[in-house]
Formats: structure tokens, C-alpha cells, sequence
């Protein structure tokens, strides 16, 4: 097992969730969905339930169908950028204390500079990031390490099927366990996917969170994934409740009462201007 990681921004609200003896609910939406004009509104809306905000930067090409794809679609094709993407988390950092991770492909940090790119996400107020295409102990994933590391940003990797004790032992703040463990599997196994979790979990730092994520649809069935001191990872629900309203103004109400499902679901209470209700 490893030893005890340094402190990031995830770890005092991580912690609280877990001394209440719940899990973490994180909410994903890309950035600049609904749209560019409403996602601040959509983003403050999903903070009043949730432990932790999952930001996407846009991008289709990770996604070849489906609700992710859509949204990351309706937000390019409304001009969504990197730019917009660390503005919206400075906008929402600073009025809100819920932490921001920032979920992106490799591309943008390359494009930028690894210690511009991660000198850019510390100044804007991000907690750090999720990187789902990125080998933890490769040379791309140990050069963002060390520039996280100077920011004291998270780095959570996904542990895929190649590479569970490798993103165990190299995320910081938490790891990501994808609940759809194939790229072709449409229903979450979840005799395997506890079985998975349990590896990272004895290869993780102790007390790291293990967040699963990707193909959680309803608050049952995140009720029943969820153990105690560890997280839970919505997008997909988010993305649909907002694709069933009639406008970008319902569908923020769309997507905080379905957050709020999901809160309730872990017995987590809504915040009202940043503080529990």
C-alpha cells in the first residue's frame, strides 16, 4: 500500500463525506452546456447538491454516440473553448466552496504546455484534474504529475482494465473506477465492477476515495454502488434530464432536480447559498 498522498483541495470535502459516513456525489456537465450563456447558471445550480464539480473541457472524439456526445457537441458548436472553460471554474470557484475538477483530454495540454497548462488551471481555482486517456506512469502522464504537483492540483486517472494499480498508486485527491468496464458494455456489471474496486482500493493510498463513474443512470442504482467514504460519479443522468426540457432556462431546473434525486438517493443534504440546508 502506498503511503498517505499530499493534501489537495479535494481532500476537506472528500473527508467531510466520508466522516458522515456517505459517499461523494460528483456531478459532470461539459463546459458551455446548455449553453455558453447558461452553463455558469447550470453549474451553480448542480454545486447546491453535490460534494465536487466535474467540468468537461469539449470535446466529440472520445465519444462515437450518446447523451456525452451531444452535449460536448451542443457546447462546441456554441463556441465553448479552453478559455471558457477556465473562466467558468474562476467564475464558479469564487463563489462557491465546492471543489472543480477539470476532466480533459490530452490534446489542450499539449497544445498549451504542460506547466503553462497546469499554471493556468492553479490560478483559475480548479482542485485539478481527471484525465481518461492518459497512462499514469507513462511519460505524458509522469510529466503532468510533477507540474500538478507544484500547484497542488489533483490528478485522478482512470483505472481502466491495463492499468488498475497504476492509477491506484499515481492519482492524487482520488481515482476514477469507470462503471462501464468495456467500451462496448451497456449495463454496469456489478459483481465485477465491486471486484474492481476492491483491487484499487488495496493499491490505493489509504483512505483514498474511489470514485466510479460512466454508465450510473438512475439515483437506485447509485444508491446501491455507493459505499461509504468513497464517490459517485452522475453525467450522463445530468446531460438527460437537461435534453428533456423545452430551453435552456428549464433545463437548468432539469438538471438540479436532477442532482437533488441523487443527493437525496446518498443522503446528501442540498446547500442553500454554500451551506447545508
Amino acid at each position: 500500500m502506498s503511503t498517505t498522498p499530499d493534501a489537495t483541495p479535494l481532500d476537506g470535502p472528500l473527508a467531510a463525506a466520508r466522516a458522515a459516513g456517505r459517499p461523494a456525489l460528483v456531478g459532470y456537465l461539459p463546459a458551455g452546456y446548455p449553453t455558453v450563456g447558461s452553463s455558469l447558471s447550470a453549474l451553480r445550480a448542480l454545486s447546491r447538491h453535490v460534494d465536487v464539480i466535474e467540468l468537461g473541457i469539449p470535446r466529440v472524439e472520445m465519444f462515437t454516440s450518446g447523451l456525452h456526445r451531444t452535449a460536448h457537441q451542443r457546447a462546441l458548436e456554441a463556441g465553448a473553448t479552453v478559455g471558457i472553460a477556465l473562466r467558468l471554474v474562476r467564475h464558479l470557484t469564487a463563489g462557491i466552496d465546492v471543489p472543480v475538477l477539470v476532466n480533459t483530454h490530452w490534446r489542450p495540454i499539449a497544445r498549451h504546455g504542460v506547466a503553462t497548462f497546469a499554471a493556468a488551471l492553479g490560478a483559475s481555482g480548479a482542485a485539478g484534474v481527471v484525465l481518461p486517456e492518459v497512462h499514469p506512469t507513462g511519460p505524458a502522464g509522469s510529466r503532468w504529475r510533477l507540474a500538478a504537483a507544484r500547484h497542488r492540483l489533483a490528478t485522478a486517472f482512470v483505472a481502466g482494465a491495463d492499468q488498475l494499480a497504476a492509477a491506484a498508486r499515481a492519482s492524487t485527491g482520488c481515482v476514477y473506477v469507470p462503471g462501464l468496464l468495456t467500451p462496448t458494455a451497456r449495463n454496469i456489471d456489478a459483481l465485477t465492477l465491486t471486484r474492481r474496486r476492491g483491487q484499487v482500493q488495496r493499491w490505493a493510498p489509504a483512505g483514498m476515495p474511489i470514485v466510479v463513474g460512466r454508465g450510473i443512470t438512475n439515483p437506485a442504482q447509485a444508491a446501491a454502488l455507493a459505499t461509504p467514504g468513497n464517490g459517485i460519479a452522475i453525467g450522463s443522468a445530468l446531460i438527460q434530464a437537461a435534453e428533456s426540457a423545452t430551453d435552456p432556462s428549464s433545463a437548468i431546473e432539469h438538471i438540479d432536480l436532477c442532482a437533488r434525486r441523487f443527493a437525496h438517493a446518498l443522503t446528501r443534504p442540498a446547500r442553500i447559498g454554500g451551506a447545508a440546508a
